[in-house]
């Protein structure tokens, strides 16, 4: 079964378990999340994601999640004049290559080359803002 997160509604907690969304009215659905125990919560839909099966590298115990910030370093240019960049980005599938993505890499190759979550997009967007090279 795919695991999914979201932010519950009455206090903005995390709860993890399966996603469905409830239609008993059909103009105001209710998404929800059912952890391991059947309990049920109404989520905030926006925050909702997917994990995406990987861990990080250096700490095998946390999932990497839809919406995790990863700061990562990547190298570009040619040999002789290679370069290195340090990138922060939000955790997307992306739906044309079939793969997580982070900040147009794939996902698997930002976690091999030490990739971090620092974060997730509902809980720190500030992350995105500042120069990552500085932090």
């Amino acid at each position: 079964m795919r695991k999914f997160r979201g932010k519950r509604k009455d206090n903005g907690e995390w709860v993890y378990g399966s996603y469905y969304t409830r239609r008993y009215d059909p103009d105001r659905p209710e998404d929800i999340i059912i952890d391991t125990d059947g309990v049920m919560f109404i989520v905030i839909p926006e925050t909702v994601g997917q994990s995406t099966g990987k861990t990080e590298r250096w700490r095998q115990d946390r999932l990497v999640w839809e919406g995790d910030i990863v700061k990562f370093r990547f190298e570009y240019g040619f040999i002789g004049n290679l370069q290195q960049k340090t990138v922060r980005a939000v955790v997307v599938y992306n739906t044309n290559t079939a793969q997580y993505e982070v900040g147009g890499h794939s996902l698997e190759d930002a976690l091999d080359k030490g990739g971090k979550v620092i974060g997730d997009i509902h809980s720190n967007p500030e992350l995105l803002e500042t120069d990552p090279e500085t932090q």
